[in-house]
């Protein structure tokens, strides 16, 4: 990807030609487009591509000219919430937290305090404090965000699990390995039931169990 004739907002992209029998590549296209297609369109879509391909500054000045452009605060709120992941690939914490800060100030102003989107924001937060060290407020919206999807989805749903590890996590890094150990299991125990046994999501939680038993 390079500036073309130095204009800031066009880009030439060069494409590598692959064979239609590369499995690795069928993969791979089949997960990028289920994250870039579902529902975002235009800019939106460029930005979120930009994103998963680590292109962090080019996906910011595609996120700030959708910012700028977008009237509405219902609008506004996950273009806050992709520039405070595009600030957490740019390892810039504060910032990050900043404009997930502004997506949910929005948030609560058009949705009711139990909406799945509250608990998808906590959960991008937790991981900015625990980066940071601040281990108290991660384990705070991480349990913010687990109370939520506690009250709102099935007792096996993969975000569910997801959650029970994340606070897992937080509590091995606070050496409480006592209640890493319970959630690090609730969470492999709901991914056992729904996730085939190699996938990725599976073994970090198996992961995470195993090594908590073997520091304990």
């Amino acid at each position: 990807m390079k500036q073309i004739d130095g204009n800031n907002r066009l880009w030439q992209v060069d494409l590598t030609l692959t064979g239609d029998t590369d499995a690795e590549l069928h993969v791979v296209t089949g997960h990028m487009r289920e994250v870039i297609y579902s529902g975002a369109e235009g800019w939106d879509r460029l930005g979120t591509l930009l994103f998963q391909l680590g292109e962090f500054d080019k996906a910011q000045e595609v996120y700030d000219i959708l910012l700028d452009q977008t009237r509405t605060d219902y609008r506004k709120s996950p273009i806050y919430k992709m520039l405070g992941k595009v600030k957490t690939g740019q390892g810039e914490y504060k910032d990050t937290i900043a404009y997930f800060q502004q997506s949910i100030e929005i948030q609560q102003k058009i949705l009711q305090p139990t909406d799945v989107d509250f608990a998808t924001t906590y959960s991008n937060i937790g991981p900015v404090y625990l980066s940071m060290t601040d281990y108290p407020n991660a384990l705070s919206y991480h349990q913010k965000a687990l109370d939520i999807y506690q009250k709102t989805l099935p007792s096996n749903h993969p975000d569910l699990a997801a959650s029970y590890n994340n606070i897992g996590l937080v509590h091995e890094e606070m050496g409480d390995y006592s209640n890493a150990l319970s959630f690090s299991k609730r969470a492999l125990e709901i991914g056992q039931c729904l996730l085939p046994a190699n996938h990725p999501l599976l073994l970090d939680f198996r992961k995470n169990l195993e090594f908590v038993k073997r520091i304990m």
